[in-house]
């Protein structure tokens, strides 16, 4: 069954408040129901007869309640209510004849009902015409007809020159409701996310080959044992981190050219090539060639203590293919599986489903850069003493602009769209800051300035200036709350003393349901609604304490710094534990907050509450373990690849 306007509305936000330019606000409403209103020096006419069908009402000039409103919900109702009321007896017909002229407010209602009205006025008139040839009505109700019909003829003049105004006055609204369900049904298309399923539902089985290409990564000690025998794994090595590692890294590899072939996409497996003679050497260089473009393939394994968060990925470099064809970095995401699961996928109950992530290269990287270091705000991608100048937060992949066909499309239209003033006025239960964005709309022409505050006015036109330069991209999304939130920090002032990183959420998601893609972008671990969740928390922490600082860095592994001048050390105010509880694993509690968390004064790290951990060189830290295990520096030290890392947000 096709849901109604109304039905559709409710399914988005709940209304912002916004205000819209008096020019629009005379509109007619098609949501709105008016109540029957009478004259009220008639009421003493009808209140003894009708009295408990009348309501209260308030007037605004004298403050006085009056009994003048009908309660029933439209004129089909009032006239079933007068032919009932006349059948059991309980009024005249010239009271019922009465009753229907002392309506006051039909402009109120559609010219369906209008006519409906028209038609009961003529039929009562001919009926007490009938009853007076016939001599069947007393002097008094001929008297009370005839002092009331000249009234009636007034007002079916009236009705007769408004039907026609009330006609095309229904064939508009018809039409605007029209134009505002198209605008609601491809707003939902651009809050659709991507075409294809980025879920790969079921790790890839490996077979003989990857089994032989997966060992081949392991050190020369590994491989001796092993043999190139899966029994050997499954009776010794079936719960190994490394042979894991390496098994999961080869299963994302698959993954990714199942996803690739589901977009339509022409892949060759080159990785595959290293254990076969007789090939070049791409296979050191990219995994997979899609359309004939190079991309690398990099895993990431959910943590075994924290399986409900995420890890990240460095690599040294960006690679550089043989034809001097810069590489893409195509992120997947890995439940963390032991060998046995990966080998004997059949055996397990464990969810073995991976999670493509999008692509991203040494360019964007740069442009990121470019866009948005300033004097006060630092991005650091590198991991400092690591062997890792590059690492790869959930944030900064992006899907191929391919797979937002009907995204892209539903925006083309949605810009077409003519009469904004209509739709941005009718609309209130609906947040339209996101598709005015999408859009390209200046708001400005539609709403008051205090539709906004002061300090999101500007941001809308900071927003709408930046996705119109860089397209819509979920790395730019990111960093522009990011940067915005160290702008409101070293420039505060009293005009922004309403300001509150929550309220960001309403220029990017229409509902509760599109948190996942804001702005359209699939995002799909929720990073940019952590984002505003992590910064809202830390405003709301201890916001004369963070008010100090003037200088910001987003570095390494997701940590979040700031200081008071340019020659201070860094301070961390959002952070993640990097330590460990004794029998249990990984703490990872994360966030980590200024203002929550205590500062340790000798490393000046966050303090985590539940371990005690602040900093791996820190004498003073509580925490009973350290993050780096043996294998991770081993892993490091050796330029192998690293995936069991947390990202805080």
């Amino acid at each position: 069954m096709n849901k109604t306007l109304k039905e559709q509305l409710k399914q988005f936000a709940p209304s912002l408040g916004y205000n819209v330019k008096e020019d629009y606000k005379n509109i007619t409403n098609t949501h709105f129901k008016p109540k029957i209103q009478i004259h009220r020096r008639y009421i003493s006419l009808i209140e003894s007869k009708i009295g408990p069908m009348l309501t209260l009402t308030q007037n605004r000039q004298n403050n006085k309640q009056y009994r003048d409103e009908i309660a029933v919900d439209n004129i089909s109702d009032f006239l079933t209510f007068v032919r009932e009321s006349r059948q059991k007896g309980g009024i005249s017909d010239v009271d019922g004849y009465i009753f229907l002229s002392i309506v006051e407010n039909l402009k109120d209602f559609s010219s369906d009902e209008v006519r409906e009205y028209h038609h009961a006025l003529s039929s009562t008139e001919k009926r007490i015409d009938v009853l007076i040839n016939a001599q069947k009505l007393c002097e008094d109700d001929i008297e009370d007809y005839r002092r009331r019909s000249e009234i009636i003829e007034i007002l079916k003049e009236y009705i007769r020159m408004q039907l026609p105004i009330m006609e095309v006055q229904k064939e508009e609204n018809t039409r605007k409701q029209k134009e505002q369900e198209r605008y609601l049904c491809l707003s939902k298309n651009v809050f659709s996310g991507i075409d294809v399923d980025a879920k790969i539902s079921v790790t890839p089985v490996l077979d003989e080959d990857d089994f032989t290409l997966a060992i081949g990564w392991l050190n020369e000690k590994l491989k001796n044992e092993i043999k190139n025998r899966v029994n050997v794994v499954l009776e010794k090595f079936g719960e190994d981190y490394e042979v894991g590692r390496v098994l999961s890294a080869r299963a994302a590899e698959k993954a990714a050219k199942i996803f690739y072939q589901r977009c339509g996409f022409q892949v060759e497996d080159v990785s595959i090539n290293q254990i076969k003679e007789n090939t070049d050497d791409e296979w050191k260089y990219f995994d997979l060639k899609v359309n004939n473009c190079p991309v690398d393939i990099k895993n990431s394994r959910r943590a075994i203590s924290s399986p409900e968060r995420y890890v990240e990925h460095c690599v040294p470099k960006f690679k550089i293919a043989l034809d001097n064809e810069n590489v893409k970095i195509a992120g997947v995401l890995s439940n963390y599986l032991w060998p046995s699961a990966l080998l004997t996928p059949a055996n397990t109950e464990k969810n073995t489903s991976l999670l493509f992530l999008g692509e991203t290269t040494e360019h964007e990287h740069k442009k990121l850069k470019e866009e948005f270091n300033s004097e006060h705000f630092r991005i650091d991608f590198g991991r400092p003493g690591r062997n890792a100048n590059f690492f790869f937060p959930p944030w900064i992949f992006n899907y191929p602009s391919d797979l937002y066909k009907s995204r892209n499309e539903a925006i083309d239209e949605l810009t077409q769209q003519g009469e904004m003033e209509h739709i941005l006025s009718q609309a209130k239960d609906v947040n339209l800051i996101p598709l005015c964005i999408v859009t390209n709309v200046n708001l400005t022409k539609y709403w008051h300035n205090e539709s906004l505050k002061t300090w999101e006015w500007a941001f809308y036109q900071k927003l709408l200036n930046r996705i119109c330069a860089n397209g819509l991209s979920l790395p730019f999304l990111y960093l522009t709350f990011l940067s915005h939130f160290t702008e409101m920090l070293s420039s505060h002032s009293e005009q922004y003393k309403d300001y509150r990183p929550d309220q960001y959420r309403r220029f990017v998601f229409m509902n509760t349901d599109e948190y996942n893609k804001p702005l359209g972008i699939y995002d799909p671990l929720y990073t940019v609604r952590s984002l505003i969740e992590v910064l809202d928390k830390l405003w709301s922490a201890d916001h004369n304490l963070i008010r100090k600082y003037k200088y910001f860095r987003l570095s390494g592994f997701h940590i979040f710094q700031g200081k008071i001048s340019p020659n201070d050390n860094w301070e961390t105010i959002i952070a993640y534990c990097g330590g460990r509880i004794e029998g249990k694993g990984k703490c990872g509690k994360y966030p980590l907050v200024l203002g929550e968390s205590n500062r340790c004064p000798v490393c000046k790290k966050l303090i985590c509450p539940k371990c005690g951990f602040c900093s791996e060189e820190c004498q003073i830290s509580k925490g009973i373990n350290i993050s780096q295990d043996d294998k991770y520096m081993g892993a490091m030290n050796s330029n192998e690849n690293i995936d069991d890392y947390k990202i805080p947000f």
